[in-house]
């Protein structure tokens, strides 16, 4: 049975991979619009090199012989909440294209809330909402990008 730090291992390499490809596409960006993700996804990388030590330290101090102290097991459920958020990171960037940006927020992300397991209204709310508003200053406001048309104002007239 594979071991938890092997595929924390593993998973560390591949977002250090995946923030660095990221870094070098930000960096090709015009003007200053290229500075707050190249700066997110160089933190994106040092954390990940920090959770790739971690994860060696971890696996030096465990013994080579004998059982794994730290089998991976995946439960059922485990599986359906990582299945409901990749679902819905999908149904959110294909909202957001097709609906509209609040829209798809409004709906979307509490939906993806409740299919996480999250049950509290009052803090499900205050967390789209708070979502919702850092998203539309970094894209709006700060890196003056339009947001995608709202679909529900364009059937309204």
């Amino acid at each position: 049975m594979m071991r938890r730090v092997h595929l924390e291992l593993a998973l560390s390499l591949g977002c250090a991979a995946l923030s660095l490809l990221g870094y070098a596409t930000a960096r090709g960006y015009g003007g200053g619009s290229g500075m707050l993700p190249s700066a997110v996804l160089l933190i994106a990388t040092a954390l990940s090199a920090i959770w790739f030590l971690q994860s060696v330290i971890e696996l030096r101090r465990t013994p080579v012989e004998g059982p794994a102290p730290d089998p991976l097991r995946i439960s059922p459920a485990q599986l359906g909440r990582f299945a409901a958020l990749i679902l819905g990171t999908a149904l959110v960037v294909l909202g957001i294209d097709s609906i509209g940006f609040f829209t798809a927020g409004l709906i979307l992300l509490p939906a993806m809330a409740v299919a996480l397991g999250y049950r509290a209204p009052g803090p499900i709310a205050v967390a789209t909402l708070c979502f919702i508003a850092l998203l539309y200053g970094v894209f709006h406001l700060l890196l003056k990008l339009p947001l995608p048309p709202e679909a529900v104002l364009s059937l309204l007239g």
